[in-house]
């Protein structure tokens, strides 16, 4: 990169090969890629007043990209030198290209600080589409799985919403992993205000998912054995459940169409609900659907 640009004069030495300078403080650009985004009001609460107290002790980091003095370490320090109105900030320059930069950025802010998971799968997306490069190549530059690096790039599918109870802390990265379960952003919206609003436990809000998902499934079953019945010209599945109870001969209620583990009469739960379930595998038999029923080769099942 060569010689720095820099108007100012030299302040003191953090090492033998690092000059401190005095910088005007609009003279710091912070690069959109900037790792953190979200400020806990407390660190910064105390850093403001041993600021104003003590002045600067540790200097930003920045490097040069045509002209602009680019801060890679420093936006906390910098935003409370803006308030206390500081006219100049000292910093270190590091002589790198901003690809470095941005890696240096990433390593020096993970090692201080909990950045939140957005916050970490916003920086992986800019880094990945500014520089074309794999999920792989993610994992080798910032020394993670590549199981990780595909999880943090998956919350960035989650509604906005739900993104911001994961930067507040409301929610924590595997609870989003999870309400992407959920197929639509309207229903991963609703888990997630219930969550946060009844202070759901991880495992809660896993049970309430994994409910959701399980009735879906019920009713995708019911709606696919159903099309493909008419679609074949086979008795249609209404009639299929129509049956009589085969322990006491109850006749079925029309209104539990469609759902095995109901169409049953109450005495005889488990005999009925076998006796459907033999029914709907013949009628997966004929229709050539076949979807979530197990195999057997049980004599019963020939009805």
């Amino acid at each position: 990169m060569g010689k720095f640009n820099v108007p100012s004069k030299r302040v003191g030495a953090v090492s033998t090969f690092k000059k401190v300078y005095n910088i005007a403080i609009d003279q710091v650009t912070v690069p959109s890629y900037s790792l953190r985004q979200v400020t806990d009001q407390g660190e910064y609460e105390a850093l403001r007043l041993d600021v104003k107290q003590h002045g600067i002790k540790q200097p930003l980091l920045c490097y040069q990209l045509d002209g602009n003095n680019m801060l890679i370490d420093g936006v906390n320090r910098l935003d409370v030198a803006r308030e206390l109105k500081m006219k100049y900030v000292p910093v270190i320059f590091d002589d790198i290209d901003e690809k470095t930069a941005m890696e240096v950025s990433f390593n020096m802010n993970d090692k201080r600080y909990a950045n939140t998971a957005i916050e970490v799968a916003n920086f992986f997306h800019t880094y990945k589409l500014k520089y074309k490069v794999s999920d792989e190549d993610l994992s080798r530059a910032f020394s993670l799985s590549i199981s990780s690096i595909k999880n943090y790039l998956r919350l960035l599918n989650l509604p906005n919403p739900v993104k911001d109870y994961i930067n507040s802390g409301a929610l924590n990265q595997h609870e989003g992993l999870y309400i992407l379960k959920l197929d639509t952003a309207e229903d991963q919206l609703k888990v997630a205000e219930e969550s946060v609003k009844n202070r759901w436990t991880q495992v809660t809000l896993q049970a309430v998912i994994d409910g959701m998902r399980q009735s879906q499934a019920v009713a995708e079953y019911r709606q696919n054995i159903q099309t493909t019945a008419n679609i074949s010209g086979t008795e249609p599945l209404a009639s299929v459940l129509q049956e009589t109870c085969p322990t006491c001969r109850g006749v079925v209620p029309r209104s539990e169409i469609g759902y095995p583990d109901k169409a049953q009469c109450v005495s005889c739960r488990t005999e009925a609900q076998e006796f459907l379930i033999r029914k709907y595998k013949q009628k997966a038999r004929i229709t050539g659907y076949d979807e979530g029923i197990e195999s057997d080769n049980n004599e019963d099942d020939q009805i």
